[in-house]
């Protein structure tokens, strides 16, 4: 049984509203109890029921794309100070062209570090902007719930795609196992994307990204803060999009919701 497809979405978020109080109450008492599976089952059932309305739907999905960005906007500052700390380690003689050498390179550095960081700011203030509007769901809340874990991304599933697409989790050095602090605001645990510093130096190259900015049309931002949330859009050869409206007809959307929201198997 599932709440109707053709009920306005005015409704659908009513009703998702109106039994957030209870259904929160009855989740707490079986995390309480440590019945974490339960509470995750019950979110998992009020989300089949009420499902999302279509601005929910743009939310979550732009929520997990916004999330891969900072992850791979992360990575790629971590691999960038890399080099730029060796740079200033290895300071030039007084040969004029060695000394003009350094300079572009850390002009060249000192930029990568503020693109990414850049990009790090306008994923944050998406995936900030989304908690807000996502808060109240039962999807949401299952979210927060399974990332309680400090390990709940290392799941057998998405350490085999890992080491499926070249990431760590197929070598022995533990990157994906420690934190990419490289953001003030949240630990970046997560696997590989095509800026891992480990992974350009272990294949000799990386990949092309194309990067554009723009504020997102759709999106409800705040009038004065427009500028903060900058809509990055990305694209590599391989990135496949998280969508999470096709869970319950795509094998891999199933396994990517469970992986990163529900938990209730591997």
């Amino acid at each position: 049984m599932k709440c109707p497809k053709l009920i306005p979405d005015s409704v659908r978020e009513a009703l998702i509203k109106t039994s957030t109080s209870t259904f929160q109450t009855m989740e707490t008492r079986l995390e309480n109890s440590g019945k974490y599976k339960k509470a995750q089952k019950l979110r998992k059932l009020q989300h089949d029921f009420f499902g999302l309305t279509e601005d929910q739907w743009l939310y979550i999905t732009e929520y997990f794309e916004s999330e891969h960005i900072l992850h791979l906007a992360s990575q790629g500052q971590e691999k960038v100070q890399r080099w730029y700390d060796k740079l200033i380690n290895e300071p030039p003689t007084n040969d004029p062209i060695k000394i003009n050498r350094y300079k572009k390179y850390e002009a060249y550095y000192k930029k990568g570090l503020d693109l990414y960081q850049n990009q790090i700011h306008a994923a944050e203030g998406i995936i900030n902007l989304l908690e807000i509007k996502m808060g109240h769901t039962p999807l949401y809340r299952a979210m927060v719930s399974h990332r309680r874990y400090s390990d709940w991304y290392l799941s057998n599933w998405l350490r085999d795609r890992c080491s499926v697409n070249g990431g760590c989790c197929g070598r022995s050095c533990g990157c994906c196992e420690k934190p990419r602090d490289t953001t003030k605001s949240r630990w970046c645990f997560g696997h590989c994307t095509p800026t891992c510093d480990c992974c350009v130096r272990h294949q000799g190259r990386g990949l092309e990204i194309t990067v554009s900015y723009t504020v997102h049309p759709s999106l409800p931002l705040p009038p004065r803060n427009t500028k903060e949330y900058l809509h990055i859009k990305l694209d590599y050869a391989g990135h496949i999009k998280f969508n999470p409206r096709k869970e319950k007809t795509d094998i891999t959307s199933a396994r990517l919701m469970n992986a990163y929201v529900w938990g209730l198997h591997v």
